[in-house]
């Protein structure tokens, strides 16, 4: 597969790609999981390794969303045929609004798109207006639990 040749100080042998043969199904989660796991913690503490991970991640969630939205919208239009790009091209310039504002609450579902960000924003103010404002507001960053060398 592609990721045991994008890394190959990760895997050595070429072997433990996601995409390989195995006598059981494996989701990409507990496959990740297990790499970070690792005994001797080299996918763990790679530069790039963990942050490929989260994009394909991603990647994979926003493109089951897109095949869900376009599935219900081709059977809210069951006259129209949706199958290609051009056709959803099509579509959004009858109901330019209304195509927005669908794809937009599909939207909000993905971690790290600004509609995303924008909702959680909302969830905040909206319960500082129910809790009142916090008296007390705390962070830890990285630097304050993981690395003694900047104490």
């Amino acid at each position: 597969g592609y990721v045991t040749l994008a890394f190959p100080t990760l895997f050595p042998l070429g072997r433990g790609d996601f995409a390989e043969v195995r006598a059981k199904d494996l989701k990409w989660s507990v496959w990740c999981q297990h790499l970070q796991n690792f005994y001797d913690q080299r996918f763990a503490s790679h530069p790039r390794f963990p942050y490929f991970m989260l994009n394909t991640h991603a990647r994979e969630v926003a493109v089951k969303s897109a095949r869900s939205f376009v599935s219900s919208e081709r059977s809210r239009n069951a006259n129209q045929r949706i199958e290609t790009v051009d056709d959803v091209r099509e579509l959004s310039w009858q109901g330019k609004g209304d195509i927005f504002s669908k794809v937009s609450s599909r939207d909000a579902q993905l971690r790290n798109t600004p509609t995303f960000f924008r909702k959680r924003r909302q969830e905040l103010f909206a319960m500082c207006e129910q809790l009142g404002y916090p008296s007390v507001f705390a962070t830890n960053s990285h630097a304050d639990t993981h690395c003694p060398y900047l104490h």
